[in-house]
């Protein structure tokens, strides 16, 4: 664990495992936890479940990028909708716990999936997580498309002349506004545009009917974004 301390971010306990991690998110209500969505950690450089241990964790290429959010009762290689059954048949207990205490609202669980025969826990958040605002995008798109879509989602720097929320949506030539096929982008995080940062940031979501088509909405939207 030495080899793996920094004084300025401590350690990263579920790298001590090689794992792929994916998350699990649950509704919780006065009449039970409803099973909400699945995520899977999109990598840097446009990676998609690549098995991390500790020091591959802190690589620049295979940091958490962002989240994928796949259409309900679908899963993205290498978590399967199985995977994500598996982890809320044993999260139930757990759960039915979180409504007795009297929390109402969203409560994602965070999972490290080892091999077939190990998945864990790593930790619960009972908040909106980033895959929150990734998932509600990626009912309405595939609603408005009416066919199930897959999503991906993260933070971007934006081109230092970029100041409002209306410069950078006129940058983007495939905006969800302006598509009428199922691919494309839409943005949140806006008002982070206008604060008078050195680099302007803001969310970017891109969506299509797979991960591949769904990067690649991301990137292109992104290059426009800094041009």
């Amino acid at each position: 664990m030495n080899d793996h301390w920094k004084p300025e971010r401590g350690i990263i306990v579920e790298g001590g495992w090689p794992h792929h991690p994916f998350s699990v998110t649950f509704n919780v209500t006065n009449d039970g936890a409803e099973f909400h969505c699945g995520s899977l950690q999109w990598q840097g450089n446009g990676q998609l479940g690549k098995l991390i241990g500790t020091g591959r964790l802190l690589e620049r290429d295979l940091a958490h990028r962002g989240n994928l959010v796949f259409p309900a009762r679908h899963g993205s290689s290498p978590i399967t909708w199985a995977h994500l059954m598996t982890a809320k048949e044993a999260l139930a207990p757990a759960m039915e716990l979180v409504r007795a205490s009297g929390y109402p609202g969203l409560i994602c669980a965070d999972f490290a999936w080892v091999n077939a025969a190990r998945m864990a826990l790593l930790e619960f958040n009972p908040r909106t997580s980033h895959s929150h605002y990734v998932q509600g995008a990626q009912v309405q798109i595939s609603k408005r498309f009416g066919k199930p879509l897959v999503a991906v989602g993260a933070n971007v720097s934006l081109h230092s002349s970029i100041r409002t929320y209306r410069q950078a949506k006129a940058r983007l030539t495939r905006f969800g506004t302006k598509v009428r096929k199922p691919r494309g982008v839409v943005m949140y995080h806006t008002p982070l545009i206008p604060l008078g940062l050195k680099k302007p940031k803001a969310g970017l979501i891109a969506f299509g009917k797979d991960f591949a088509e769904a990067r690649g909405e991301f990137e292109r939207a992104e290059a426009e974004l800094n041009a």
